[in-house]
């Protein structure tokens, strides 16, 4: 563990790449989620799982750890099996895509100019995501408490600092990449934030290339998306919920099993949506409203 934070050190490239197998593995573990058929039917009734498996494997790691962080102190030996485990399902995706680059880059060739625009706008993004921590506020207690929480396992509770007491569960996810003295994982959770929503709208719009550029085009995602700032993925998490709640098939969930795995997921979503951002709080207390009612006609 010391060489490679050492690594990370003296060559950022290699610490990117670190964030790189950790996004690379929340993806694999995604993947590993949504074989549940219950789950893979849910989402996708709203969205090509594709799109939504980092931000799958994120809610579900988030909430796990946030609470071992918060209230244990000796969690040393779970986050670094956790962190590994990552790792090894990030090199498995990574060697899964080199031997699937030649039909990846045949499909894009494929596609029509409209899709190839989006196809740009997504690299462009996930490029702009790999770049250093720059915001100031971010810099400011982001990252500080990620580092903070990778350090000492938990989270810091002098009084004295302020800032501190503005973090949430987004900066135990970010503190996974800092155990190696990587920074990039929080950006690129964002990231995936914005990969959920382009996927939402894709599914369920009928024009789906103006809604996808009008999303995709907004400048305040270039701020969004090169910070690690937990803003898009609780927005992203929320979305889904409210997708889940009003367009999906009235047949589609019939079974009290999969409205069981709806149940988990509606809740753990709002869950860490509120816990990243206190600020979501009035739409996260308005979808729990609203999918209370939907599971009472449900008679569930």
């Amino acid at each position: 563990m010391h060489l490679i934070h050492n690594l990370s050190s003296n060559y950022p490239l290699f610490g990117l790449f670190i964030s790189l197998l950790l996004f690379l593995g929340l993806n694999q573990l995604g993947s590993l989620i949504c074989k549940n058929k219950d789950i893979n039917n849910i989402i996708t009734e709203v969205s090509d799982p594709e799109y939504q498996k980092v931000l799958i494997a994120v809610n579900c790691v988030m909430i796990f750890l946030f609470p071992i962080f918060l209230f244990y102190k000796f969690s040393t030996e779970l986050i670094l099996l956790l962190t590994l485990i990552l790792i090894v399902l990030g090199v498995i995706q990574l060697f899964i895509f080199l031997q699937r680059y030649q039909f990846y880059i045949g499909i894009i060739k494929k596609q029509k100019l409209e899709n190839l625009v989006i196809v740009i706008f997504l690299i462009t993004y996930f490029t702009l995501s790999m770049a250093p921590i720059t915001h100031a506020d971010a810099l400011g207690y982001h990252e500080v408490v990620a580092r903070f929480i990778a350090d000492n396992r938990t989270f810091p509770k002098e009084l004295n600092n302020f800032q501190n007491l503005l973090a949430g569960s987004g900066e135990v996810m970010m503190s996974l990449s800092f155990l190696f003295n990587s920074e990039q994982l929080g950006n690129l959770i964002q990231y995936s934030g914005l990969l959920s929503i382009v996927g939402v709208i894709r599914k369920n719009s009928n024009n789906k290339l103006l809604f996808s550029l009008l999303v995709l085009s907004t400048p305040v995602i270039i701020f969004l998306c090169s910070s690690p700032k937990p803003q898009l993925f609780p927005l992203a998490s929320n979305i889904l919920i409210f997708t889940i709640i009003f367009f999906n098939k009235a047949t589609s969930i019939i079974h009290k099993k999969n409205l069981t795995y709806l149940t988990i997921i509606i809740l753990t979503f709002l869950i860490n949506s509120i816990n990243t951002k206190f600020s979501f709080m009035l739409s996260g207390v308005i979808l729990y409203l609203l999918s209370v009612n939907y599971f009472f006609k449900k008679s569930f």
